[in-house]
C-alpha cells in the first residue's frame, strides 16, 4: 500500500491561508482592511491548526468543490512562488549590485549590524540569512568597491 505524499510547507500555509479567509465574514474581512491588519477568522468550522483537506471523498457534493478550490489556491501560491524565483534567477548581479548600494546607502545612519542589515535587506529579495550575506559581498566585488 502507498503512502500520501506529504505536502510541502509552501502547500502547507497556502492551505491554512485558504481555511482561515473562507472561515472569515466579509465584515471582519472589511474591518481588518481598514485598521491595517490581519483578518481573524471569526465563523464556526475554524481551525487554527489546519494543513489541508486529504482529498474530495468518494461522493460529489460541496465537500469535492471545497478541495478543488483549495488545491487551485495551493497551485497559485506554488506557481508564484516558481515565478519569484525565476526573477531572481535572471537578474542575479543586478539585485546583488542593488544589495550592495542599498547597504552602503542606510550603513551610516543604522545602529543594527553589518550582519543584521544585510539580512534585512536580503529579506526584500527572498533571500535569507547567510545568501544576504553573500549576495552583499558578490555585489560589492561587481561594483567595484
Amino acid at each position: 500500500m502507498s503512502r500520501k505524499p506529504k505536502p510541502s510547507r509552501l502547500a502547507e500555509k497556502a492551505a491554512h491561508e485558504w481555511h482561515a479567509m473562507r472561515h472569515t465574514s466579509l465584515l471582519e474581512r472589511i474591518r481588518a482592511i481598514l485598521e491595517g491588519r490581519e483578518p481573524v477568522p471569526d465563523l464556526p468550522g475554524y481551525d487554527p491548526n489546519y494543513r489541508g483537506m486529504e482529498g474530495p471523498g468518494e461522493t460529489f457534493s460541496s465537500e469535492l468543490w471545497s478541495w478543488i478550490e483549495e488545491q487551485n489556491v495551493i497551485n497559485g501560491a506554488i506557481a508564484e512562488s516558481v515565478r519569484r524565483g525565476l526573477r531572481r534567477g535572471g537578474n542575479k548581479k543586478a539585485d546583488d549590485v542593488a544589495i550592495w548600494r542599498e547597504f552602503q546607502k542606510l550603513r551610516p545612519t543604522s545602529k543594527k549590524s553589518d550582519t543584521a542589515l544585510t539580512e534585512q535587506i536580503g529579506r526584500k529579495y527572498g533571500l535569507k540569512r547567510s545568501a544576504a550575506i553573500e549576495a552583499r559581498k558578490r555585489g560589492e566585488k561587481l561594483a567595484g568597491s
